[in-house]
């Protein structure tokens, strides 16, 4: 295949072999997308690397987990924490 689609809930993930057949497939799939009536947030289309992925931070080299930030200033009980 030129490109790989992968789809989970609302996120897709598109790679291609190269830049400009990974454009063509991202331009097909967003146009789709909007003719079925659905709304895109252009801020949220990920162009540059890294990109973040469910969970996963992707680039050109590696994939590695996402750095997770657990905030522990404001908790004060078990209830807290599970916000």
């Amino acid at each position: 295949p030129q490109s790989v689609i992968l789809h989970y809930m609302d996120d897709l993930l598109i790679a291609a072999s190269t830049q400009k057949q990974m454009e063509e497939t991202r331009n097909s799939v967003v146009a789709e997308i909007k003719k079925a009536g659905l709304v895109i947030s252009e801020s949220k289309i990920q162009e540059t690397a890294p990109w973040k992925y469910l969970g996963w931070k992707l680039t050109e080299q590696s994939i590695v987990p996402q750095k997770i930030q657990i905030r522990t200033d404001s908790v004060q009980t078990l209830h807290d924490l599970q916000q």
